[in-house]
């Protein structure tokens, strides 16, 4: 699973190649690249949803997260074409796209936590213990999201801060799913949750590091190289969750329990 967790970081380190360009061939270079990576990214979770059968948790859990990043797909095409000439930039849609995004992304995690609770393999975590993580995810997004939030309250574009407030929900409803998944002390069913953490967390640190680099006018190409590094990171962390978990019900074909508890079975 090693492979798994370094990937998402050298293909961000790819995209730092982008201010040896011209601006003009860095932009498409940085188009071209962030739509293979959410090309690759949703095309892992559709391939995850297809191991399920219907009426298991994770079908739906998954094809949801898939849903959501089709839209951001479809979203970097435009952009792509719009940078290379091909078309206007149609505002609406686009703003359109990234809302309904960022409300797909934040249920996919909250089917997530949900499926987790009823595979029967968090543990005995009692209700209020639950409460309390979630309370406790809350309060990490908060302490971590607030500078973002709190300055995209300013912005007249709706879409920003909805996109804040989506990756903090995100981080919240993330840590459920953390403390049952660490538990299992580096068993395969953890990476799943883990990376689709880690994807979350990345995602808030590029909200982070926009909103300082638009207050700080900070416009260098590096700047703006990184700025696209981490959007590729977070990308490639949802085909790392993908990928675990295609591992792990490979895995537990040979395993009648575990495999029983993860809904594969025909009902």
């Amino acid at each position: 699973m090693k492979f798994w967790s370094f990937l998402p970081w050298l293909c961000g380190a790819a995209l730092l190649a982008g201010p040896l360009a011209p601006q003009q061939n860095a932009l498409v270079f940085y188009r071209v690249m962030l739509l293979i990576a959410v090309t690759v990214a949703t095309a892992g979770a559709f391939r995850a949803a297809r191991n399920f059968e219907r009426g298991d948790a994770l079908l739906t859990t998954w094809a949801v997260l898939a849903g959501g990043y089709v839209l951001l797909w479809v979203r970097y095409v435009i952009r792509l074409l719009v940078t290379l000439h091909v078309m206007e930039l149609p505002v609406t849609f686009d703003r359109a796209l990234l809302i309904v995004h960022n409300i797909a992304v934040p249920v996919a995690l909250w089917l997530f936590v949900r499926a987790w609770r009823t595979t029967g393999l968090a543990g005995p975590v009692s209700r209020g213990a639950f409460i309390a993580a979630v309370m406790g995810g809350l309060a990490i997004a908060i302490a971590v999201g607030a500078y973002p939030f709190l300055n995209g309250s300013h912005n007249t574009d709706t879409a920003v801060l909805i996109s804040t407030l989506g990756d903090m929900i995100s981080i919240a409803l993330i840590v459920p799913l953390l403390m049952p998944a660490l538990g299992m002390r580096g068993g395969l069913l953890m990476y799943t949750w883990l990376y689709l953490a880690l994807a979350q967390i990345v995602w808030l640190m590029y909200d982070i590091w926009a909103l300082m680099r638009t207050g700080s006018n900070w416009s260098s190409p590096w700047a703006l190289a990184l700025d696209q590094a981490l959007r590729a990171v977070a990308l490639m962390y949802i085909f790392s969750a993908s990928a675990a978990q295609r591992r792990a019900l490979a895995h537990a074909a040979d395993e009648p329990t575990l495999r029983q508890s993860m809904q594969i079975l025909p009902t």
